[in-house]
This record gives C-alpha cells, sequence and structure tokens, in this order.
C-alpha cells in the first residue's frame, strides 16, 4: 500500500506540474503588502486571481516596506507592493504609479500657507515623522541639516509593526 500511495502522489505532482509546462499557471504566489493597502486590494486581487487562474492560491502578507524587502530578499515572498520615496528605482523593480504625499496639520497650522509650501515653514512645524531609515526621514533630515534647521518630530510611527501587527499572513489557511 505505501508504494500506491508514493505512485498516486507522484501522478499528483506529474499532473501539477505538467499543468505549469502547459502555460496553465498554477501554485502559490506569496504577496507582500502595507498594512495600509491590503484592504484595498486583497478582496479584488483574490476574485480576479481565482476568476483568471484558478489553479493558483494566493499568499497574502502584510507588512512594512523595510520588512517586506527582508522578505524579499530571503524568498518568504514572490513580489510586493512598496511605497518608494523619490525617482529613482531599483534594479528587477518595476515602478507602478506616482503617489503624492501630503501635509496634514491640525486647525490653523497650514491656514497662513498656499501651496506648494516651502521646506523652511514644514520642518519649523511639530510633525509626526517615520522612523529613521525610512527614505523620506533621511531626506526631510538632509534637507534639514543643509539649512541649518532641526526638525521638530514630536512623533514617530513604530519602525516595525507591533508584535500584533508583524508581518502577518492574511490568509489564515496559508499561514
Amino acid at each position: 500500500m505505501p508504494h500506491a500511495k508514493a505512485i498516486v502522489a507522484g501522478v499528483d505532482r506529474l499532473q501539477r506540474d505538467s499543468a505549469g509546462i502547459a502555460g496553465v499557471p498554477t501554485g502559490v504566489v506569496r504577496i507582500g503588502m502595507m498594512p495600509a493597502l491590503a484592504p484595498l486590494l486583497v478582496p479584488q486581487l483574490h476574485a480576479r486571481v481565482a476568476e483568471r487562474y484558478p489553479g493558483v492560491t494566493l499568499s497574502v502578507w502584510e507588512g512594512y516596506s523595510s520588512q517586506l524587502d527582508e522578505m524579499l530578499a530571503d524568498g518568504s515572498i514572490d513580489l510586493a507592493i512598496l511605497f518608494q520615496y523619490g525617482r529613482a528605482t531599483r534594479v528587477g523593480r518595476d515602478f507602478l504609479a506616482p503617489i503624492d504625499s501630503w501635509l496634514v496639520g491640525g486647525p490653523g497650522v497650514l491656514d497662513a500657507h498656499q501651496a506648494p509650501i516651502a521646506f523652511d515653514a514644514i520642518a519649523r512645524q511639530p510633525l509626526a515623522l517615520p522612523p529613521l531609515p525610512n527614505k523620506l526621514r533621511v531626506t526631510m533630515a538632509r534637507q534639514a541639516e543643509q539649512r541649518g534647521i532641526d526638525l521638530d518630530s514630536r512623533a514617530t510611527a513604530p519602525k516595525r509593526l507591533p508584535a500584533s501587527r508583524s508581518p502577518r499572513c492574511l490568509d489564515k489557511s496559508l499561514s
């Protein structure tokens, strides 16, 4: 009986492998994205993949860009949707779309300014910034240093998601 089970398992593998060779995508695709994107993209992504590629199973992971970069590097995920500040694109990465950055302030904080707002005016406001080594934070720190301004960073987002929000698989059946 063990030989029969091995033969059946081999036939199953052969069918899966031959489907891939025949141009029919099959298998698990591991995608990483930032927590803010997941609720917007995952439902549509799952629906489209299920419709167009029924042999493909998605494993969607949430994490911050630095975590997702690490997961890409160690092979934990196959692809990731990341935010990237600036114009440079790394080799092997495709640019999807530009996204504007927004400066948000409490009542009266930005009322006297017209768009665009000068960096000096922004840098002197109390700011909530991403932690170092975030590229936006590094860029702002360099600009401030060149101008002799101390950034007034009053709040910082966590460098990593808290333990309850560490990189996690959104599809519980795959984690």
